[in-house]
């Protein structure tokens, strides 16, 4: 993609031989221009480092199925899944608890402190 962009002006001085030269550079300048904008965004879009995997699911919400208790794994839910889940608190089911690590296929969690 990137090199499609960096190729428009070049292209685009096609338009110096089928054009008079007063109605190509405006044509063209703007051809420049508009590539070099999207070259810029396309960079700071690169920049952006995407969480895949377990990091990515580390601070999600998640809601407790099965009983936890500590040194017991239970089940919790997070985004549509079941998952094997410890952690150091009792958490009874239907508690809401967050991902603080990802363990092969066991998530720790910790229990979610509300306010009431």
């Amino acid at each position: 993609m990137c090199h499609i962009v960096l190729l428009m002006p070049l292209l685009s001085l096609v338009l110096f031989w089928i054009l008079p030269f007063s109605e190509a550079l405006p044509i063209y300048a703007a051809i420049s221009v508009a590539s070099g904008l999207i070259y810029l965004a396309i960079i700071r879009a690169m920049k952006h480092h995407s969480q895949t995997g377990s990091a990515s699911m580390k601070g999600h919400s998640v809601k407790v199925l099965k009983r936890i208790d500590p040194g017991v794994s239970g089940l919790v839910l997070l985004d549509g899944e079941i998952w094997n889940a410890e952690s150091e608190d009792i958490l009874k089911q239907g508690d809401q608890a967050k991902v603080t690590e990802v363990k092969g296929l066991t998530l720790q969690v910790e229990r979610v402190h509300q306010n009431r």
